[in-house]
This record gives structure tokens, C-alpha cells and sequence, in this order.
């Protein structure tokens, strides 16, 4: 027997996600709304890619009828839909909605095989995460309170042993993970918990939290900019602080002239976009590099760009080789993610290994005492300041991870237009 819901609902699955993070964050999101920080177009991106994939997804059951609503406000039509489409006989449900004591939830895909109920959530990831069968269980926690006897309850992420060749294959793409069992054993916690929250919910004035881990952990809060107000941000630190643990002396000694100053970007696609990809396989698309020839010399700029999505990225290498020189210092802010995709061109271009191998030996790391997000500029101007070959030293690229997302999105978007102009 399916339930149908005697008012609005008060809790959603995201806003139950948003307070098992953080009950400040759940209430700051239902009162003050205004409050939350401008979402960069890398975050933009992400949620967009997120629907997407979802909406893809349903090619693994063609020919379902949909009960997503028309906007936000219109999920008490969707769950009255899905109640129809159930009375009507419908097998294959997208979006299909349900609503049990105040919580409301939407699941991707809703199946009817063999006279049994099969769920499944889709995920843009390339494994299930923790988040995932928290999220889920506040799913199967409505859906079978909701009178739906569920015989499983599956995550659906992307397959990364996938590589295309061809036209997309959607079954070898998506990869189905049962977590029945788990999110069985959520259930006590999901009961609790969510009658915590619409207390949190009932409240005129926000729980007190402090900020921490919890802030970004499993996912950026999107209210940091509001908790953080008149406190120094948690991914910052005091250049004062830096300087004095920080011994640059031994980066400043290993310098050799002439010094480049390198900073690489790449895309990705959770659907894999031509032959050769995979999910999120990281393209890289542009580079910069900042080099002072000699003591006291000028600063020269030198940078590359992409502009065919599809390149084979021959153009790439060949240019950041030329530009790179072949003596002197090759600094960058990390090691690790230059030389991975040094080693991947390498392998797409062997006839190039020598050159490359040379760049890579001449790279210096600037990332260990810097794991998170700070503030490498003030730090690093200030020490080399002081000595005398480095009165010009350049602005060093250490954009923020989403700053980065930001960068290839807009480029990803760019690049696509061009494409569909040339169709």
C-alpha cells in the first residue's frame, strides 16, 4: 500500500545530508539562505554533471515514465505522480518521489522485475563513498515506510576500468553496487536522526558549532564564508606563522639559473568524450611558465592553450619542452600532479621520453609544507626577496582546487560551443 503525505514535507534527502554534516548548516540553509557563499562555475559544473549522469543512467531502463517535478516547490505533485504511476501499473519510474513523516526523498531509478522492487541511486563518482550509503539509507528508510517493499537497494557509479573506443556503451560505463545490507543497518540511525533534525529544524535560532574538519568533510559547506566571519578562514595560515617553520633556504640553494616558474591545468569528463578515455581522465589543456634568464633579469611568460578538445596533445608537450628550456630550475607548486602527467605524455609520446625525463629531473617541489590551500604567495615573495637574485620574483600559480575547476569549465564550456558551431 503506498502512503500518500498529509502535508509538506521538512526534510528533503540533501537537507538530511546537510545536517548529519552539520545541524548548523541544515538550519542556516532553511532560514538564512542568502547567507550562502557564491558557487564558483567548478561547483556549478560538478552539480550540472551530477544531473547529467543521471539522466543517462536511464538508458540502462529505456522506455520509464518520470515523475521529476517541474521545479523545487512542485515535489508534493511528484510523489502524488508516482503514486499514480504505481496505481497505473508503470514498471520503470525516473524520479520517482515519496514521503514519510515529514521526509521527503527522491530515487533515481525505481524497477520492477519479477513482481519485486529494485532501487537504484546514481552517483558521478567512480566508486560508492561513505556519503552514499548514508544518503541511501535515508532513501530506503522513506521508500519502505512509504508502503514499497524493496527486494534491493543498489549505488550506481561510473565504471573506471571503462575505456571508450567508439560509440558510448552505456552498460560497460555505469557500474551497479548493492548496498541493501548497509543501509539496513542505518535504519535505527535514520529514525533517530532525522526526528534530531526537524527538532534542529523547529528551533528560531542555529545550534552551536564551531568551525572544523566538519566544514568541508564530506563536502564543502556551502556557509563557510558566513561561520567564518571576523576568524581567520581554515585554510589559511599567518605568513608570520609560515615563514618561521618554513626553511626555504634549502628550495632558495637548489635554484639554478635560468629558473622557470611552471603551472599546468587540465579537464575532465565523467563521461568519457573521445577514444582513448576513461571517466575523469585528466587532459591537461594549458600551461604557464614564468623564467628569469638570468640574476637580475627580466621576467619572461611564456603559455600555451588547447584549443581542439581531441588533440592527441603532441602540440602541448612539444611546446612546454621548447619553452621549459633545456638547463636550469623548473619550479612548480606540486611535484606529484606535474610529473603523473609528464609520465602520461610520456607514454603517449616515447619518441619524447629524453626530453621529458630531462624536465623531470629538474623540477623542484614547492607543495610539502603546503597540503592544503594556503597562502603560498606572501610567504615565498617575502624569502626570496631577501636574497639578491630574486628582487622580481613572479606571482606563483597556486589557485585554489575549485579555482582550478573553475578554469576548466569555462574552457570545457568554450571548447564545446565551438564544436557544436562546427557541426
Amino acid at each position: 500500500m503506498f502512503l500518500k503525505p498529509t502535508s509538506k514535507h521538512q526534510l528533503s534527502k540533501s537537507t538530511f545530508m546537510y545536517g548529519v554534516q552539520c545541524t548548523k548548516r541544515l538550519w542556516l540553509h532553511k532560514y538564512l539562505p542568502k547567507e550562502r557563499d557564491v558557487q564558483s562555475d567548478g561547483q556549478t559544473r560538478i552539480f550540472q554533471q551530477g544531473t547529467d549522469i543521471g539522466v543517462l543512467a536511464q538508458q540502462l531502463f529505456p522506455g520509464g515514465i518520470n515523475a521529476e517535478p517541474e521545479n523545487y516547490y512542485s515535489y508534493q505533485k511528484s510523489v502524488a505522480d508516482t503514486e499514480r504511476y504505481f496505481r497505473n501499473g508503470h514498471q520503470i519510474i525516473y524520479e520517482a518521489a515519496f514521503q514519510f513523516n515529514g521526509i521527503l526523498c527522491a530515487v533515481d531509478l525505481l524497477i520492477k522485475t519479477n513482481h519485486k522492487w529494485y532501487a537504484y541511486e546514481v552517483k558521478s563518482t567512480n566508486s560508492v563513498k561513505a556519503a552514499h550509503i548514508y544518503d541511501a539509507a535515508l532513501q530506503y528508510y522513506v521508500i519502505t515506510n512509504s508502503g514499497i517493499d524493496l527486494a534491493d537497494f543498489s549505488i550506481i557509479h561510473l565504471n573506471k576500468e571503462y575505456i571508450r573506443f567508439g560509440a558510448l556503451d552505456i552498460k560497460q560505463l555505469f557500474h551497479p553496487v548493492s548496498v541493501l545490507k548497509e543501509v539496513n543497518e542505518l535504519n535505527a540511525f535514520v529514525s533517530s536522526k532525522s526526528l534530531e533534525l526537524l527538532e534542529v529544524l523547529s528551533k528560531n535560532t542555529p545550534p552551536q558549532k564551531e568551525v572544523g574538519e566538519h566544514c568541508m568533510i564530506p563536502y564543502p559547506c556551502d556557509f563557510q564564508g558566513f561561520c567564518n566571519k571576523g576568524v581567520f578562514p581554515m585554510q589559511t595560515i599567518s605568513t608570520e606563522n609560515a615563514s618561521a617553520d618554513i626553511d626555504m633556504s634549502f628550495v632558495i640553494k637548489n635554484l639554478r639559473f635560468p629558473v622557470s616558474f611552471l603551472s599546468l591545468d587540465t579537464w575532465s569528463s565523467a563521461v568519457p568524450q573521445y577514444d582513448g578515455h576513461w571517466p575523469y581522465k585528466q587532459v591537461c589543456y594549458q600551461f604557464s611558465i614564468h623564467r628569469q634568464s638570468a640574476p637580475f633579469g627580466p621576467l619572461d611568460h611564456y603559455y600555451f592553450i588547447e584549443e581542439d578538445m581531441n588533440s592527441q596533445q603532441k602540440e602541448f608537450i612539444e611546446s612546454l619542452l621548447n619553452f621549459a628550456g633545456k638547463e636550469g630550475s623548473i619550479v612548480v607548486h606540486n611535484s606529484s600532479f606535474v610529473k603523473y602527467h609528464l609520465q602520461e605524455l610520456k607514454k603517449n609520446f616515447p619518441t619524447l621520453e629524453k626530453e621529458i625525463n630531462s624536465v623531470q629531473l629538474r623540477i623542484i617541489e614547492l607543495n610539502p609544507p603546503f597540503q592544503k590551500d594556503f597562502v603560498l604567495e606572501e610567504i615565498l615573495e617575502k624569502e626570496l626577496k631577501q636574497e639578491k637574485h630574486f628582487k622580481t620574483f613572479p606571482v606563483v600559480h597556486n589557485q585554489s582546487i575549485l579555482e582550478h575547476s573553475s578554469a576548466a569549465a569555462a574552457w570545457f564550456n568554450l571548447r564545446n560551443e565551438v564544436d557544436k558551431e562546427k557541426i
